[in-house]
């Protein structure tokens, strides 16, 4: 009798489980978390709403300008904390025709002690956008794209900013985000770097990988025995253009003595434009400035192309 309720009960269990699992034999085993989490979009949009940097972005974004945001190396250069960190913004761009290749432009930002997202480009004061949009509305420029990525992971030390920083990658991140609505110009890209954009000289500008862009431009970026290797070797293959800001003190002599052998390097030295005024911070202020004279070289008004690299 003992061994008969014994069968019993491990019998009672295995039966009543074999008439259950049919019903559900086809279902994938999912904890409730990982079945919520495959339902929404990879950024939600709770990113976007109230005051996230996202919202203010987008808040400061004209109507007519096409805005998208998308992630990239999130675990390298972003704290978890932080959104989605790249955008792709093009100005005026509602105009433009579905699949559009465009110039490019790729900036990188410099030091980031407070750890903001869209350094630049976040709505506030320091904005490029509305100087970049004016240069499209005003034809001193022809339609671009935008694309921009975020360090703020110790993001606190000039030479180790953007490490191992992958162009290539970069852009064709930016191009499934954009999902066929623009296309990167590959021959076209433009890289501009900022302030500690250009001081780490196995990453940023300076090292972007196995892709290199059409074109450089390192606005008051660092100089030094590494970064001037770096940035010569880069000169001897693409036009690149370096704008000093004096305020910034660096040994200047070497890279610009070689830049001035090559036709294709140009070294502006702004304390050298006595008609320019750059403010109380002209650190930050000569970014815009160096956009405004530099781009409509490369993507003037009467043709998509990057161009002329006469001094």
């Amino acid at each position: 009798m003992a061994r008969f309720m014994r069968s019993l009960r491990v019998a009672i269990p295995v039966v009543l489980a074999a008439s259950v699992a049919p019903a559900h034999a086809d279902a994938p085993r999912t904890e409730p978390s990982t079945a919520r989490a495959a339902s929404e979009p990879e950024w939600p949009e709770r990113w976007e709403e109230g005051t996230s940097p996202e919202a203010q972005v987008r808040a400061a974004t004209d109507a007519i300008d096409f805005l998208r945001f998308f992630t990239f190396e999130h675990k390298r250069y972003l704290y978890s904390k932080d959104g989605p960190g790249s955008l792709a913004w093009v100005p005026t761009g509602a105009a433009l025709a579905e699949g559009a290749a465009l110039p490019t432009v790729v900036f990188l930002h410099g030091l980031n002690e407070k750890g903001r997202t869209y350094r630049r480009l976040d709505g506030g004061p320091e904005d490029l956008r509305p100087a970049l949009r004016q240069l499209v509305i005003s034809k001193k420029i022809g339609p671009f794209l935008l694309l921009a990525p975020t360090h703020t992971r110790y993001a606190l030390g000039a030479a180790s900013m953007w490490p191992a920083f992958d162009l290539g990658a970069f852009l064709d991140r930016a191009e499934a985000a954009l999902a066929g609505r623009f296309r990167v110009a590959r021959d076209r890209v433009v890289l501009v770097g900022h302030s500690a954009g250009g001081c780490n000289s196995e990453g940023g500008i300076l090292s972007a990988g196995g892709t290199e862009p059409a074109a450089l431009l390192a606005v008051d970026t660092c100089l030094g025995e590494k970064t001037d290797n770096a940035l010569e070797a880069l000169a001897l293959r693409r036009p690149l253009t370096f704008v000093h800001e004096r305020h910034w003190k660096r040994d200047t002599a070497a890279f610009r003595s070689f830049c001035e052998l090559l036709p294709t390097c140009r070294y502006v030295a702004t304390e050298e434009i006595p008609e320019l005024d750059l403010g109380r911070d002209p650190h930050a202020a000569v970014l815009p400035w160096a956009l405004a004279r530099e781009l409509p070289r490369w993507i003037p008004a009467s043709s998509g192309s990057v161009a002329s690299t006469e001094r």
